[in-house]
């Protein structure tokens, strides 16, 4: 009895100290905020979910900061999360699925989280199955897009999960996705940046490698790792191993490049009348449209995955970016 009771303490100091290696190797891929801009989910390599409440979180000392809700959604890595009206949708290593926020929020700890839909990828000519790396909707065709490791970008109809189409977009994985009115940006670790019309999704309408340009360097590769339009639809911007830069969408000529000393860009946001774009530096960097640095933020820790702002929230509006 006391060899039992004896081995029962340790694997319970087993699973604590499991617990506390894994908070410490835990990467956060993505995040995204409720509609209401109250909730916010983020997403991390150890396939969990968590959901903070915004009006909580900045009452509370940063040592007793923690998740209202964590949810076990599968084994593998989860690196993208979006906010689609009432739903948030994830996508990783396991597929898509689909859940409505208030189950989410609502959802008693002791029971297990179920999506309204999720769907597993399929390998395709692949001998692997391929990670989703960046979800995007396309409102006007009520399209879920997911960037793909197998070079691929694929639709979902959002209503049901079903796979619409499969677009043989890249020559390597599909890093990031922007969707528009009826476009659509994809970005891949090949280097190049691709423009879709929804109207016709057989072949790309353009195509272009920022790393050719002159005024762009390749500190760390040519490689795009992040693509984003403006609200008008009068700007792209787009940066990886390549330094990220500002691009007039009509003419597809590159307006300013952006001065990152060398870090290279894991994600870009426009808000309002500025660029937001984070990575490897561990800043948090603000542009005007032409260009201008406006303020670099430093962090306390090291690279930077994605940014975000719930600024729909009727109390507590802030921008928060996602770390290792």
């Amino acid at each position: 009895i006391c060899r039992r009771n004896h081995l029962a303490k340790a694997k319970e100091m087993n699973v604590e100290d499991l617990k506390k290696r894994a908070a410490f190797y835990t990467t956060v891929y993505s995040q995204a905020y409720s509609d209401c801009g109250r909730y916010l989910a983020t997403s991390d390599n150890f396939g969990r979910i968590s959901i903070f409440d915004t009006n909580v979180l900045v009452e509370q000392p940063e040592h007793k900061r923690k998740p209202a809700q964590t949810f076990q959604i599968g084994d593998g890595s989860l690196y993208a999360l979006i906010t689609i009206k009432d739903f948030l949708v994830c996508g990783g290593s396991n597929g898509v699925s689909l859940w409505k926020w208030d189950s989410l929020i609502k959802q008693n700890k002791d029971e297990e989280v179920q999506p309204m839909w999720s769907t597993q990828m399929s390998a395709g000519s692949s001998p692997f199955v391929p990670e989703i790396n960046c979800l995007s909707y396309a409102e006007k065709n009520n399209l879920l897009c997911g960037a793909c490791g197998d070079g691929t970008v694929r639709t979902w109809d959002l209503t049901k999960g079903m796979e619409k189409e499969t677009l043989t977009a890249h020559k390597d994985m599909v890093l990031s996705l922007a969707t528009g009115t009826s476009i659509l940006a994809s970005a891949s670790e090949d280097g190049n940046v691709k423009i879709w019309d929804f109207r016709n999704l057989e072949k790309a309408a353009h195509s272009f490698e920022p790393s050719t340009n002159e005024s762009l360097s390749q500190a760390a590769g040519k490689w795009i790792g992040a693509v984003a339009f403006d609200s008008g639809e009068d700007w792209l911007a787009c940066g990886g191993g390549t330094t990220p830069g500002l691009w007039h969408l009509k003419s597809l000529l590159l307006t300013s490049a952006l001065n990152a000393n060398g870090a290279a860009t894991h994600d870009l946001l426009f808000r309002d009348d500025e660029l937001i774009s984070v990575g490897s530096d561990s800043r948090i960097h603000h542009w005007s449209l032409n260009g201008e640095a406006r303020s670099h933020i430093p962090s306390t820790v090291g690279t930077l995955y994605s940014v975000a702002t719930n600024s729909s929230s009727a109390k507590t509006q802030m921008l928060t970016a996602a770390d290792r």
